[in-house]
């Protein structure tokens, strides 16, 4: 039992540094002279017994003895606690006594092997094995002795150890085992702060213990086991519970409180169940008026534990990325419902957008043609080609050159809607689609989603979607800072290609520069004529270009108006590039090369391309508020921050981070006790400041109930071909177990009857 022996050693020398203590200074000082000393008491008052008092502090080496004196019961506790964390055994807290008051006036701390488990009683030993259903478990409870018994000092907050036992009847943890016992498992805030922030990137709590573990050294080293971390993230849910939805209504309305800007709606029904919720914030309101003028309203995503339908309003910023305006989330897709959503979303962003993308939902029509009549309603093209598998014969779409035709008719931007049905008309003779049902439907809505049909309106942008805001905003300033501080790769020498790299955006300046280079190599002028004061030019190919065409793009003859009138100058093009997207085309590009502008004109320069048009202290926003008054968390960041800092700098001098690591013990040893996390908040204070709102006694707003959106939560829904193909393609192809070869089992594999034959054979001869 050398952990015994170890902890007896220990006790002898510190018996010994004790007397020594009690004979010097530590009992000789004169507190009659010292008004401010803490210990103002008569010590020989309470010296009459076979002990004296010595307090803690004056200790060298920390092991409890009958006498030590400390502040208060909880500081007494933990030395307790963690003179058995070094020694090889936990700590349970177990019976008190109490003043009259109510106050503690004595307690014990016993070893948590003390006591013994309760055993069968008598009329349950006969009972059938069948009949009685325990949990398999074991006892660490072996009637241990030893105990530390701290008793008040009178008239005081102090405590002092009037028993101690040391000897306990059982091995002691060995020391490479220490990081199992159960106050080495605990977890504390930071790792329990941890689990939270991992989870809303969609890790589980099995993968945060990996990363802990990882990052604290490895598994040995003290914290929270895995079982311990899914007991938390229980807590976590339990602790939210039915509260769920009335919590978020109060996150968001302290949110309301600490930023004017921001816009938060919510409804409920009869029952007071939630069934509406809407949100957006002023980096968002600051994003729609840059960028709202085509808005994609998008009801595709669904909610894990309510099956609520969440809904994201998305634009394309100057990067042309994704960007959020708002988010919201609705039981029902209902019209009902979605107006409502609408209103709101109108109500905070006040300015209608040009065009409104949709699928091809009903009740969202219906929503939209009522909120915004003002607005072109079109359907996103991401929706229609995604069922084109499952819609057609299966012999076509695996045609080698059906999915390239049918997917360059309906995304050429520059066709008119007389090529593109022209176009269409050929691909359907040249497979045999005529009479497909979904292909006529489509067709007789082409122009709520073909591009061709959009040539009027002006910044026709396909969308795609992105819910990360503080991930979608950091991309953003990411962004903005290559494009103020870097130089894009030129291709020509030309000035005016100079001047577009130096006003756009880098994304966009890439598609600048791939219709002024092809204006310089492609375009050719065939005619030229003066109709009311304006040039109007004839443009084409040349017969390389014209050439690589594909033969569905029949048009390759432009005209380009160009007038001037003083300083300000007229141009457009047959094309419709400029009215679609706001970028001048290569037919545009080539009349002011053949003028010799070196700058692009200020009228044909959008806003919205431009660089450095959103405030960069609104990106650097966290959308993630804290909640109003608590800077804790702030703190805890810096902390990190100085912490990570200091590590970089000595990283690679071992002297130096030895001095590193000793400052912070002392800076840690300075740190009272009392101020650890067990005695100044429970794991319930812990949830609370990690969800950022407290948990309320009252509940107004109930969970969503009864929520069954389009066979959502049946189990039942009905799969599409292609899902069924994506989801066999991941099972694993099961073989043989005979020959190990797919597509047939041991009983029908030939191998197995070739065996019988041979068999046979062996039984005749």
């Amino acid at each position: 039992m050398s952990s015994l022996n170890y902890c007896s050693d220990l006790h002898s020398t510190i018996n010994e540094q004790s007397l020594h203590d009690q004979s010097s200074s530590s009992m000789n000082i004169d507190h009659s002279n010292n008004s401010n000393s803490r210990y103002s008491f008569d010590f020989e008052l309470y010296n009459t017994e076979s002990f004296k008092l010595v307090p803690y502090d004056k200790l060298i080496h920390k092991k409890p003895f009958k006498g030590l004196l400390f502040d208060s019961l909880d500081i007494g506790l933990d030395f307790y606690k963690t003179y058995g964390q070094e020694c090889g055994f936990d700590v349970n807290m177990s019976s008190q006594k109490r003043y009259n008051d109510g106050t503690i006036r004595i307690r014990y701390s016993t070893c948590s092997r003390s006591g013994f488990t309760e055993s069968f009683k008598n009329e349950n030993v006969n009972m059938k094995f069948s009949d009685v259903k325990r949990k398999r478990t074991s006892s660490k409870k072996n009637g241990c002795l030893a105990v530390s018994k701290f008793k008040n000092l009178r008239c005081s907050l102090m405590f002092y150890i009037y028993v101690f036992v040391e000897d306990h009847n059982h091995e002691l943890v060995a020391q490479d085992q220490l990081h199992l016992l159960r106050i080495n498992r605990t977890m504390d805030f930071l790792d329990e702060s941890f689990i939270h922030k991992v989870g809303t990137c969609n890790i589980g709590v099995s993968k945060a213990y990996n990363l802990v573990s990882s990052m604290k050294g490895g598994f040995d080293s003290r914290g929270g086991t895995a079982v311990d971390f899914k007991i938390f993230h229980r807590d976590l849910n339990c602790k939210i519970g039915v509260k769920d939805s009335q919590m978020v209504v109060d996150i968001l309305t302290n949110r309301k409180l600490c930023f004017s800007n921001f816009s938060f709606e919510f409804q409920k029904d009869v029952d007071d169940h939630l069934t509406g919720l809407f949100w957006a914030d002023d980096t968002s309101k600051a994003n729609y008026k840059e960028f709202g003028d085509v808005l994609s309203f998008d009801a595709t995503y669904q909610t894990n534990n309510y099956s609520m339908v969440f809904v994201l309003f998305t634009g394309v910023d100057y990067h042309k990325r994704c960007v959020t305006f708002a988010a919201g989330l609705l039981a029902r897709e209902t019209a009902d419902a979605y107006v409502w959503l609408l209103e709101v979303f109108r109500k905070a962003f006040v300015k209608p957008p040009m065009m409104i993308v949709t699928n091809r939902d009903s009740s969202m029509k219906k929503a939209v043609n009522f909120v915004f009549p003002e607005s072109k309603h079109r359907l996103c093209m991401w929706h229609i080609p995604q069922k084109l598998e499952e819609k057609i014969p299966i012999d076509v779409y695996n045609h080698p050159d059906f999915q390239k035709t049918f997917f360059d008719i309906i995304w050429n931007l520059q066709c008119s809607p007389q090529d593109f049905e022209s176009s269409w008309s050929t691909m359907l003779d040249k497979f045999p689609l005529k009479e497909n049902d979904w292909l006529r439907s489509v067709f007789k809505i082409r122009d709520l989603w073909i591009p061709a049909f959009m040539r009027d309106l002006e910044l026709s942008v396909h969308m795609s979607f992105d819910s990360a805001m503080e991930k979608q905003r950091h991309l953003q300033s990411l962004l903005d800072y290559q494009s103020t501080t870097t130089t894009p790769k030129l291709r020509t020498p030309l000035a005016i290609e100079k001047h577009a790299s130096e006003i756009y955006t880098h994304n966009i300046f890439l598609d600048i520069q791939k219709e002024l280079y092809k204006s310089v190599f492609y375009c050719v002028q065939e005619s030229v004529v003066i109709e009311d004061e304006s040039e109007v030019y004839d443009e084409e190919y040349d017969d390389f270009y014209r050439n690589s065409l594909p033969s569905h793009c029949p048009n390759t003859r432009y005209k380009v108006v160009f007038s001037r009138r003083g300083d300000s100058i007229s141009i457009s093009c047959s094309c419709m590039l400029f009215v679609q997207e706001g970028l001048l085309c290569r037919h545009m590009f080539f009349i002011l090369n053949m003028k010799e502008y070196d700058e692009i004109p200020s009228n044909f320069i959008l806003r919205r391309w431009g660089k450095d048009i959103i405030a960069n202290g609104l990106l650097r926003k966290k959308y993630s508020y804290p909640h109003k008054g608590n800077k804790n968390e702030c703190l805890i960041q810096e902390a990190y921050a100085i912490l990570r800092l200091s590590i970089n700098k000595i990283a690679n001098n071992e002297d130096e981070l030895a001095k590193y690591v000793k400052r912070l013990q002392e800076v840690d040893s300075g740190i009272p006790l009392c101020t650890s996390s067990r005695a100044s908040s429970s794991r319930s204070v812990h949830i609370e400041k990690i969800i950022g709102v407290a948990v309320p006694d009252v509940i107004n707003i109930h969970n969503p109930e009864g929520i069954r959106n389009m066979g959502w939560a049946s189990g039942k829904r009905i799969k599409s071909t292609r899902e069924k193909v994506i989801e066999k393609s991941k099972k694993g192809t099961r073989l043989c177990g005979l020959c190990h070869k797919p597509n047939h089992n041991a009983r029908s594999c030939i191998l197995r009857f070739k065996k019988s034959d041979l068999e046979s054979e062996v039984t005749e001869d």
